[in-house]
């Protein structure tokens, strides 16, 4: 098995996207609820943007290492 396969093994990656996705629906409820500043809110916006970023490399870096296994 080679290094670029072991990295979609590893659970700590997985445990990122969870705790990612956690945070974002934690964002997403303080914002809909109506009880912060507009501040707050921009905020939170940025912090919530830089979730999804890494998210979206963390899903594309598994996507790729899947794709290799199944070559």
């Amino acid at each position: 098995m080679s290094e670029e396969n072991i990295n979609i093994l590893d659970k700590s990656n997985s445990d990122t996207i969870e705790k990612n996705f956690e945070k974002l629906d934690e964002i997403v409820s303080k914002m809909q609820s109506g009880e912060i500043s507009l501040g707050e809110a921009l905020e939170m916006y940025k912090e919530g943007t830089l979730l999804v970023e890494d998210t979206a490399k963390r899903l594309d870096m598994i996507e790729k290492q899947i794709t290799v296994i199944n070559e």
